[in-house]
């Protein structure tokens, strides 16, 4: 095992399991840097482009540096520092954005004195297949969670946001219609990809989890990862995790959703994914 990376949709707690990963003494799992996303802002595109302009190392970094697009990202490309980058990159047979990209996650690790390392959700996972091709040895937990416990999380998250100063989300209108269509085509799609992952790669390589049984099943689940990343359950801390996400807002709780959606909106997501629903236990 080389790397180990974390995919799925978003509202999954992917959080949870980057703070637990990141409680064993060897592994450093970075935020999410939106390194490659079919929407937002990536910096998979701009490393494209100045590879393909045959930028030298230190413009590609200077560009890194001038990219701030996400906090996560610039905390952590400001932890790595220019010189450190610089050298990494230097060292590299060929420049790829993939290279460039394992180098900086790896850079990551290094300052956190951890040798095994990886990323939460650095690609959307529609690029699972690109990421598993380009990290031949990395492990992937992949997450997901009943789907209407996502959406009316996501809903809560975007109300949130257009209140604030900065605004984020770009529907400021019928926000619960464009989430609840939105929920329902990402989480069917990426089951979808999680399928086909299972069947084009080896198993051993892929571990479902689900957000439920970080709840229900809180032991047996850090059995679980430690069994898949062949390390000790002691080796795993569970009071390094802090509650910061607001999934978490209010108390832990599975079935807190059910409070805020109405039976049309239960009935849709019956209709257009009831049988996968019920297929993985929703």
């Amino acid at each position: 095992m080389e790397q180990i990376f974390i995919l799925g949709v978003s509202r999954t707690g992917s959080k949870f399991y980057m703070q637990l990963l990141n409680s064993h003494k060897d592994i450093f799992i970075s935020p999410e840097l939106i390194f490659r996303h079919p929407i937002k802002k990536d910096f998979h595109a701009l490393l494209e482009v100045s590879i393909k302009e045959g930028d030298s190392v230190e413009k590609i970094v200077d560009k890194l540096f001038n990219f701030k697009e996400r906090l996560p990202f610039t905390r952590t490309i400001t932890k790595i520092g220019k010189k450190k980058l610089i050298e990494g990159l230097s060292l590299l047979k060929e420049l790829t954005p993939y290279s460039i990209f394992d180098c900086f996650i790896k850079l990551s690790a290094l300052h956190e004195t951890k040798s095994i390392y990886g990323a939460k959700f650095p690609v959307h996972f529609r690029y699972s297949e690109e990421l598993i091709d380009n990290f031949k040895d990395s492990k992937i937990f992949f997450l997901t969670r009943d789907p209407r416990a996502i959406y009316v999380s996501d809903v809560k998250k975007k109300k949130k946001e257009s209140k604030g100063e900065y605004y984020r989300f770009k529907v400021k209108y019928l926000i619960r219609f464009f989430v609840l269509f939105y929920t329902i085509i990402e989480w069917r799609m990426s089951l979808k990809v999680y399928e086909k992952c299972m069947r084009k790669y080896s198993t051993n390589r892929f571990k479902l989890m689900k957000y439920e049984n970080v709840i229900h099943e809180n032991k047996s689940v850090i059995n679980d990862i430690a069994a898949f990343i062949n390390c000790s359950v002691d080796d795993l801390n569970l009071d390094e995790i802090k509650i910061v996400d607001s999934s978490y807002e209010g108390g832990i709780s599975a079935d807190r959703w059910k409070e805020s959606i109405n039976s049309l909106e239960k009935f849709v997501f019956k209709l257009l994914i009831g049988r996968k629903m019920k297929k993985y236990g929703y």
